[in-house]
């Protein structure tokens, strides 16, 4: 049991400091899921977390996906190698 607890806390603390609420969320859901994991299934704990962490990340491309583009820098061609007439 310890081990399974500072694997959470390695795995879920992170995204629970970040700064976005989009990092939150899933450190939660994480939480939540190892718990419930924990609670109703602890005989096949690892399997029941596996499916919960393929859950989340189904969710994490979504929210990747949903990111918005950055912005497209223009790069001006150098004049240094013209050659002048």
């Amino acid at each position: 049991m310890p081990l399974r607890m500072l694997y959470l806390l390695a795995v879920a603390l992170p995204p629970l400091l970040g700064s976005g609420t989009w990092g939150r969320t899933p450190g939660l859901v994480l939480e939540a899921s190892a718990l419930i994991a924990v609670v109703i299934y602890d005989y096949a704990f690892v399997s029941v977390w596996c499916f919960f962490a393929a859950v989340l990340a189904s969710y994490l491309c979504y929210v990747f996906y949903c990111l918005p583009l950055p912005l497209a820098t223009t790069i001006e061609p150098s004049h240094a190698h013209a050659v002048s007439r």
